[in-house]
């Protein structure tokens, strides 16, 4: 080998001491022994259960923001109708207990709302003027 790096031009030379002497055949062991060949393909699997197990979960949650926002906008829409529905209450409460209709009353009751009849108020006393206007202590 010596005398074919002497006769070779200076490139290959130089090429040729760089580049290591592949191994012996002899020397070579196995690249992985079996418990760490099962060990990996068992890591394998468990990442691969583990990736299936993220899109099932990534679905499941983006169907739950999806129902979650329809919620939500139903919620928003509802709101400026709630002063109508308390006019609407408030109206159907008072025709009852005016006509004294048992159907309304009761329907009323039904939805959970407890109709109570205030007793009407006293009309109040006369006040009596303190002092007449124009006239004051001096």
């Amino acid at each position: 080998m010596i005398d074919d790096l002497a006769n070779a031009p200076a490139a290959t030379r130089i090429a040729r001491a760089v580049m290591p002497a592949p191994p012996s055949t002899s020397h070579r062991t196995a690249m992985l022994s079996k418990w760490q060949h099962n060990l990996l393909v068992g890591l394998g699997a468990l990442a691969l259960l583990l990736v299936i197990a993220n899109g099932v979960l990534f679905t499941q949650n983006r169907a739950a923001q999806a129902s979650l926002n329809r919620r939500q906008a139903f919620v928003q829409q509802t709101v400026p109708l709630e002063g109508l529905y308390n006019e609407i209450v408030k109206t159907l409460a008072q025709m009852g207990v005016k006509d004294n209709d048992r159907q309304v009353l009761n329907m009323l009751a039904a939805q959970g709302l407890t109709i109570t009849v205030n007793a009407p108020a006293a009309a109040p006393a006369a006040v009596a003027p303190s002092a007449p206007a124009g006239k004051g202590t001096k």
